[in-house]
């Protein structure tokens, strides 16, 4: 501990929060896979390397006001996050929040680009705020039950139309598939464009 950077640890000597008012850079892989650190603020960041606090299943809490730039691998499988503070973000990498069943709602009020597999299985987000965004990768937010309402109430936001692609039929469910032609074949019946 300093003046500017503040570690809590628990009995063990493990990291378990973090007040960081100094750090500017955060380095590629900084505290990934400690599982022990809950709460993480960084006032100063504006850059974030790839993989910080990957697979950290403690952490519920972090705020770095400042950041702008989000590396790939992004709070990856931290599973408990329900507090998330990056009000200047503008980019973000791969893999952002992928595995987290606890957040409800995320506001990224100056993110532009996002990369693939966003929020990927976060079943519970309900609201996500991004006025500015410009380009999203694949995956978008897939695996989320409520992504349907939420790509409709996006395209009302910015004025386009929103279309449903896919949309199931009353066929019924094979529950016995003699070989994969099969299966794509019933897949495709069962479904209507």
């Amino acid at each position: 501990s300093c003046d500017k950077v503040v570690f809590e640890v628990n009995r063990y000597n493990r990291i378990i929060k973090l007040n960081d008012d100094y750090t500017k850079t955060i380095s590629y892989a900084a505290l990934a896979h400690s599982g022990y650190i809950s709460q993480v603020v960084m006032s100063k960041a504006v850059e974030c390397g790839d993989s910080f606090l990957l697979e950290d299943g403690a952490i519920s809490k972090i705020e770095m006001p400042h950041v702008r730039h989000i590396g790939d691998n992004f709070l990856r499988m931290c599973t408990r996050i329900n507090v998330l503070s990056f009000p200047e973000v503008e980019t973000i990498g791969n893999y952002f929040m992928r595995i987290n069943d606890v957040i409800k709602e995320l506001y990224l009020p100056n993110v532009v680009t996002i990369g693939d597999y966003f929020m990927d299985l976060n079943r519970s987000v309900e609201s996500l705020i991004m006025p500015n965004f410009k380009a999203v990768g694949s995956w978008f937010m897939a695996s989320n039950n409520k992504v349907k309402t939420f790509t409709e109430r996006l395209s009302r936001e910015l004025n386009i139309q929103f279309v449903e692609l896919i949309k199931k039929t009353d066929a019924p469910q094979q529950k016995n598939m003699e070989n994969a032609a099969f299966q794509c074949k019933n897949a495709t019946n069962s479904f209507f464009m």
